[in-house]
């Protein structure tokens, strides 16, 4: 099942997106993310989507992006120092997804 994040993943709509994650996480064995129409995210959204990676790994799920983060995106990860050197499970992930 593949979850669309749409336009705009901030702080204003965060909670949305968890409660929207969740249902998915119940209702689903595998969740994948598409973030491909993300105009606008802030670290609040890295933060959801690294607590949904370790929920899914607990509950022995899948959970990945439909498609690699694009350049946008990896400019708000590198600035939130998500891709920091020796994080090679993180770059797996966001550059080239990665199942998690």
């Amino acid at each position: 099942m593949a979850l669309a994040i749409s336009n705009t993943a901030n702080i204003r709509v965060i909670e949305n997106l968890r409660t929207a994650m969740l249902e998915e996480f119940q209702i689903h064995e595998d969740l994948e993310l598409d973030i491909s129409q993300l105009a606008d995210a802030d670290v609040s959204f890295l933060q959801l989507v690294v607590a949904a990676r370790k929920l899914a790994v607990a509950e022995g799920k899948r959970f990945r992006l439909v498609a690699p983060a694009g350049p946008v995106f990896v400019s708000l990860l590198e600035r939130a120092g998500f891709l920091a050197k020796g994080n090679a499970d993180a770059s797996h992930f966001w550059l080239e997804g990665g199942v998690q």
